[in-house]
């Protein structure tokens, strides 16, 4: 459940004229997620093909395995709750996923999606049985109706013919747990009158000896080992904060498990670690360095909210979240900032520096308001004293006034004076 495969657009810009699903069918990427989408990766190509033919394919040149998923295929990726591990899935290598039918081939992966190899070339039906210990595939629209097995997980294949005649095989199916060695051959008879056929292939016949060794996994005389999904970054093999570990046959062991196997699953808490956290809203990472930390996008306020009890704290993130579901403990912390709340003195005083323009532009229009109102009651109030103390100051200035006058006409007079003299 902590792995997810989807489907992604890929330097997609949408042009005048162009189809838009056209655009988008021709610019499809797989990607995949081992934590609940905390993370989001390509999935890396096989080595070599079906062939043994090196593949040239690498993440480093944009090169990638691309998968059909639920749409736009015959044959849907495919796993099974009893198969740990096992996926199998049509796809194409490349930049992106190509359409044309030539290019799509099988691919398998045994841990999860973390690896993938390429088992056979063009489309194929498929199914899996025994808890994954063995698979059966047939090519799609194949004139003859054989039937390719494996019991070591696609390692090797062996091929047989079902049936004689122009026959093909439609679908395989087995019973809804794959815990059986059954399959039923959904199949059709290319005659002058075409019909379906039911055949059920029973792999019992083929007398493959029992497993054995299940209450000692991993010992080299057991047929059984641990084996616990991850997504190749720890090497403690942790998810979401846990490691699960489940009991799997070895691959090389060519043995039946039954329907008498019980699952096993054992939880481990582990360390919490960078892969544990995500970067909170308002905060992201280089895309071309995922270890980068998480940087904030826009301003971060410290400032308390408005429900905030004086004695009580209040949090701002620190740019990271622990992933949805992760239950992981102790190691690396990235808790919120935790900061506490103002007192209501310090509240107070606050929020008169907090008021918004509009209240504020309000207070300053009242407080002249009230001011004028009351300049004019105080002159109403006082008016005769008032006028008084303006009368005297009148008075006094036209006072003063006139002995200046008089002051400068006497200097005149005296300075004609002596310039007679």
């Amino acid at each position: 459940s902590e792995m997810c495969i989807r489907d992604s657009s890929w330097g997609m810009q949408t042009q005048k004229g162009k189809d838009l699903k056209k655009l988008i069918r021709n610019n499809i990427k797989t990607v995949m997620t081992f934590n609940k989408g905390g993370s989001w990766r390509y999935l890396r190509a096989p080595k070599v093909s079906a062939t043994n033919k090196k593949i040239k394919c690498k993440l480093e040149d944009q090169c990638s395995l691309n998968l059909f998923l639920y749409t736009d295929t015959e044959v849907p990726i495919y796993s099974q709750k009893y198969a740990y591990g096992l996926i199998l899935a049509s796809g194409t290598l490349g930049r992106t996923r190509s359409n044309k039918q030539s290019e799509r081939n099988m691919y398998l992966s045994r841990d999860a999606g973390l690896t993938w190899i390429e088992i056979s070339k063009g489309l194929h039906v498929y199914d899996i049985a025994d808890h994954g210990g063995l698979i059966a595939m047939s090519k799609l629209n194949a004139d003859d109706a054989s039937i390719s097995y494996s019991w070591n997980e696609g390692a090797t294949w062996s091929k047989i013919n079902v049936t004689e005649g122009e026959v093909t095989i439609e679908d395989i199916f087995t019973e809804p747990q794959s815990i059986s060695q059954h399959f039923v051959l959904h199949l059709v008879q290319n005659d002058e009158h075409p019909h379906s056929l039911v055949c059920r292939l029973n792999f019992e016949e083929f007398h493959q000896r029992p497993c054995k060794g299940v209450d000692d996994p991993d010992d080299s005389s057991s047929d059984f080992e641990y084996w616990s999904p991850y997504d190749g970054r720890e090497e403690k093999q942790c998810l979401l904060g846990k490691r699960v570990s489940y009991i799997k046959r070895k691959r090389d062991r060519e043995c039946y498990i039954g329907d008498q196997f019980s699952s096993f699953e054992a939880i481990e808490i582990c360390t919490c670690s960078e892969e544990d956290y995500e970067c909170d809203f308002g905060f992201y990472k280089n895309e071309e360095n995922p270890l980068s930390p998480c940087v904030s996008a826009m301003n971060i306020s410290y400032d308390p909210p408005e429900n905030c009890p004086s004695g009580s704290n209040y949090t701002v993130s620190s740019g990271y979240r622990k992933i949805t579901g992760d239950i992981c403990k102790g190691g690396i912390t990235h808790n919120p900032i935790v900061l506490p709340c103002p007192s209501e003195i310090t509240q107070a005083f606050s929020s008169l520096f907090t008021l918004s323009l509009e209240k504020l532009m309000w207070l300053v229009l009242t407080c002249a308001i009230i001011l004028f109102l009351a300049t004019v009651a105080y002159m109403h109030k006082n008016s005769k004293e008032i006028r008084r103390h303006f009368q005297e100051m009148t008075d006094t200035y036209s006072s003063k006034y006139k002995d200046t006058k008089n002051a400068k006409v006497n200097e005149n007079s005296n300075a004609q004076q002596n310039l007679k003299h």
